[in-house]
């Protein structure tokens, strides 16, 4: 008869049985060597013994991996049959939904929407770098430009004054933005950030209401 299991508890047993099997591994003896006078192996154990307890051992680690096997396979195909559906209204399968959210975690090179979002934070802040670079440039040599008409004729007429006014400010930069690129940038990231905390409410959710058999 099958077994029904929650996938949140599948879940949970898969992590213990890897832990389970891999220290039963680490610590099973199924072959040994001792002289023909002596009653014991070099353990200090029976020969009976040593094989009672080599068949037992072999036959529990056998059974966890069968057992951690189904649980995987159940899993898996429980992953790609089942949709998960986020506040957004956006459906898709849980293994979608399981890799997505990888993803978005891992934050590496293979997630494009990330990419984007970086890129666009390094134009920013390279606009801006680039800006105040110019605008102390400007400064100082609206600053030299002013001295030097104070240092000349004290009755200098309105026109001169003016005509250096905007000598001086065309010598300031200007940020040319036709996207607004910052909120878009502000947009992306909260979609973005939005989207990994659906996608775990989402998984969670799936996960402790969905049932595999094994």
């Amino acid at each position: 008869m099958a077994e029904k299991l929650l996938i949140a508890d599948a879940l949970d047993e898969r992590d213990f049985l890897r832990v389970k099997i891999h220290k039963a591994i680490q610590n099973c003896s199924f072959v040994t060597v001792k002289r023909k006078k002596d009653e014991k192996t070099g353990s200090g154990v029976a020969p009976e013994d040593f094989a009672e307890k080599a068949k037992s051992d072999y036959q529990s680690i056998s059974d966890m991996i069968v057992r951690l096997k189904k649980i995987n396979s159940a899993i898996i195909v429980s992953n790609a049959t089942t949709n998960v559906t986020l506040k957004s209204g956006l459906t898709m399968t849980r293994a979608e939904a399981i890799a997505r959210r990888k993803e978005l975690k891992s934050k590496n090179s293979d997630d494009l929407e990330y990419e984007f979002i970086q890129t666009m934070q390094r134009m920013i802040s390279s606009a801006q770098r680039d800006y105040s670079v110019l605008t102390k440039k400007a400064d100082a040599i609206a600053e030299t430009y002013n001295g030097n008409l104070s240092s000349k004729d004290k009755d200098l007429n309105i026109k001169q004054i003016e005509a250096a006014k905007v000598l001086t400010a065309e010598e300031y930069p200007e940020i040319i933005d036709p996207l607004d690129l910052e909120k878009k940038y502000n947009d992306r990231v909260d979609q973005y950030t939005t989207l990994a905390k659906e996608l775990d409410t989402a998984i969670k959710v799936s996960n402790a209401t969905t049932y595999i058999e094994i």
